[in-house]
């Protein structure tokens, strides 16, 4: 059974945008004259953002029938991009769905107005372009390999920073990691930017998405608690496998600093630095937490190594990461709340205890 959206919902969909693809970058016009005089042409699709049915791509379990077919989990598209983001629905999760929606509102709404939007939704994202640089910004688009963001303020790093990056000649391991998509890719070439009416936009050309893998299909290993010790069960060392070894690779991984292993130092995260940073700002520090986790997920170890995968690889994407407790330290600990997507297209969620390195460490 498929909780399809009604006529009126569909109507209103395509009325709130113009009738022009959400996609970003599209806005391809989807009604207009038909032969017959009085017919029109209708060539846009609502799409469900989380699916109408169970065996349905981005389907969320918790939803109730009524509301997979509100307007609230509807986006409306030409029929090309209503296909590509379910044929392809890896590559677009709910989040950046529910992002481009607003902006393709938004747009309709500046074209009736001809002033700016008060929209209390704006519908920014946090984009880290390689370690050092991390700004709030727009989507503008997402054509092929071509990804564009509208800088609206920085975070980590600087203008002058990402002038540098662009006319860098050594652009080898450069990479782009985006929260709300809960996805990075390394980039083919150095970044371009353009200033346009007082915003900065910047373009980049990325590589294809890296590969992931069940982890059922991960090899198993000794379990160990989490007070570092390992389990013995039966006068045996305790060996677990599939998502269990999974679940416990992720927790020790992200107790590892960035650049604390001297063979691998991309193997660890930043969330220490993060947390003595961004711990008074705790909706702030889950966004950046999610951003670093999802580099670890989708950005190989070594950068341009055709050979090397990421940390994380049997991960799809980081859904959301919460904060929890206050952001208070219980034995040098963070508690956070983690959802994710495995390989495999299951779900997964839980709360972890992740270890945070001392200030002095950090700075």
């Amino acid at each position: 059974m498929r909780d399809n959206f009604s006529s009126k919902t569909k109507r209103t969909l395509a009325d709130r945008v113009a009738w022009k693809c959400s996609f970003s970058g599209c806005s391809q016009v989807t009604i207009g004259p038909n032969v017959a005089q009085d017919k029109s042409t209708n060539l846009g699709e609502a799409a469900h953002i989380f699916a109408a049915s169970e065996d349905g791509p981005r389907y969320n379990p918790n939803m109730t029938p009524v509301e997979r077919k509100s307007i609230e989990n509807g986006i409306w598209m030409c029929r090309h991009h209503a296909r590509l983001i379910d044929n392809d629905f890896f590559n677009y999760s709910a989040a950046t769905l529910q992002q481009w929606k607003l902006i393709a509102e938004e747009s309709a709404y500046k074209n009736i107005t001809k002033i700016g939007s008060n929209h209390p939704n704006h519908p920014y994202t946090l984009v880290a372009i390689d370690n050092d640089i991390v700004f709030e910004g727009v989507w503008l688009s997402a054509k092929n390999d071509n990804w564009k963001f509208e800088i609206n303020k920085f975070i980590i790093g600087s203008i002058e920073l990402m002038i540098d990056k662009s006319t860098s000649r050594n652009n080898s391991g450069s990479f782009v990691v985006v929260e709300s998509q809960g996805d990075g890719r390394i980039l083919k070439e150095p970044l371009s930017w353009e200033l346009a009416n007082n915003k900065y936009i910047i373009s980049l050309i990325v590589r294809d998405k890296s590969i992931r893998k069940s982890p059922q299909s991960i090899v198993s290993g000794v379990a160990i608690g989490i007070d570092g010790e390992i389990i013995i069960e039966n006068r045996t060392m305790k060996i677990i496998k599939g998502v269990d070894y999974a679940i416990q690779l992720v927790r020790i991984c992200l107790s590892v600093g960035f650049g604390e292993i001297r063979e691998v130092p991309t193997i660890g995260t930043n969330l220490s630095t993060y947390y003595w940073k961004f711990r008074n700002n705790l909706n702030q520090l889950g966004k950046l937490a999610k951003l670093d986790i999802t580099r670890l997920i989708s950005i190989p170890e070594i950068a341009n190594n055709d050979s090397s995968i990421p940390t994380l690889n049997f991960i799809n994407r980081i859904i959301d990461v919460e904060i929890l407790n206050n952001g208070i330290l219980n034995n040098d600990k963070i508690a956070i709340k983690l959802k994710l997507e495995w390989g495999d297209g299951t779900y997964w969620e839980d709360t972890i205890n992740i270890n945070v390195k001392n200030l002095a460490s950090c700075v």
